[in-house]
């Protein structure tokens, strides 16, 4: 009895590992697999970017998610996420027109379900994205530029409120970790705000307080000091149709002090609730 209950168990857990197995697979697949959809080499043959596919498209008509990837040789000098809204539709040749300038690429991302999205790689490192309307177009040097007064008027009020990776409300992300951006834009778009970051593990938080100023051609820098760990550098934060994207520019972390702080790029949706924050730890 003992030794079929042995060989019945075994089957189970055999049978387990099997379903874990496949649906890791399953799972790689779907949001992590990177795959190369396409590339371009610029004239002199020095740089090359690289379209790639992270995972497959959200079944049925979800984004895909892409990443753009820019080499000097053999090495990396940065790269850009997005997400396309095309239908279901896969990340492909079809969906990028490339220019080559002197110091950058310029990107054009199309797709059915949203606005042309504007990508510039620096070949220094820095980056650039913006979504285009029916109203820009393209200048004499291929960036695009608005030129008509009702888009450089554009207003941003509706930008007020709370913004998170992933929609997280605010206890979320005290329980998961996460980062949020917590805003009020005025009518003549001035911009003033908190960025707040937490990690899971540690439940360590990062705070860049009283970010302020004008919001221009749909985009806002600011330079800040400190971010509750003595780090210091420029935020770059751009409005896009449904999407706020904040990158951190010359960051420099603080002498003799901890590498955690709040860095590199991420895009903000709208949080699934707002909510009071308090960033006060008891």
């Amino acid at each position: 009895m003992k030794k079929i209950m042995k060989l019945v168990l075994g089957f189970v857990a055999a049978i387990f590992i099997i379903i874990a197995v496949f649906w890791g697979s399953f799972v790689y697949v779907s949001d992590y697999k990177i795959t190369k959809a396409d590339t371009s080499v610029s004239p002199n043959g020095t740089y090359e970017l690289v379209l790639q596919a992270v995972g497959e498209a959200d079944f049925p008509f979800g984004p895909a998610s892409g990443r753009l990837v820019l080499y000097e040789g053999k090495s990396r000098i940065s790269k850009a996420d997005f997400e396309l809204w095309d239908d279901g539709g896969s990340i492909r040749s079809s969906i990028w027109e490339v220019t080559w300038h002197e110091d950058c690429v310029e990107v054009l991302l199309s797709g059915d379900e949203q606005f042309d999205e504007q990508m510039i790689l620096y070949f220094d490192g820095k980056k650039e994205r913006k979504q285009l309307t029916d109203e820009e177009h393209v200048n004499e040097s291929g960036v695009a530029n608005s030129q008509t007064e009702s888009s450089q008027n554009t207003n941003f009020v509706k930008y007020s409120g709370f913004w998170s990776y992933g929609g997280k409300t605010h206890e979320q992300i005290l329980a998961e970790g996460g980062i949020e951006l917590s805003c009020t834009i005025t009518g003549d778009n001035q911009f003033s705000g908190t960025l707040f970051s937490q990690q899971e593990i540690t439940e360590r938080f990062a705070t860049i307080e009283g970010i302020s100023g004008t919001i221009e051609q749909a985009e806002l820098y600011f330079d800040y000091t400190d971010d509750e760990w003595g780090n210091s550098g420029t935020l770059h934060i751009q409005f896009l149709s449904d999407s706020i994207y904040i990158e951190v520019l010359n960051d420099k972390n603080a002498a003799h002090g901890s590498d955690y702080g709040i860095s590199g790029a991420f895009e903000l949706i709208r949080e699934k609730e707002d909510v009071v924050i308090y960033h006060t730890p008891i």
